[in-house]
């Protein structure tokens, strides 16, 4: 069994206060490197707090789910 990323709970704040998540915004925010961010935006996605990927205008984002 997998642990849980111990900023995980910091990267789901960042989520309910943002509108758009991106990888970079996890990154540069929690500082931390791209494996890391991807297994925190993984692990929001699995649990439907942001959905997967989207792109608008050359920009990457992953859209942050209203609270149920």
């Amino acid at each position: 069994m997998e642990s849980q990323d111990e900023l995980y709970g910091q990267a789901v704040w960042l989520a309910e206060t943002e509108e758009h998540l991106s990888m970079t915004t996890l990154q540069r925010l929690l500082l931390i490197g791209y494996n890391r961010a991807s297994r925190l935006m993984d692990s929001m996605i699995a649990n439907g707090l942001v959905e997967r990927y989207e792109k608008e205008n050359g920009i990457g984002y992953r859209r942050v789910m209203p609270n149920k």
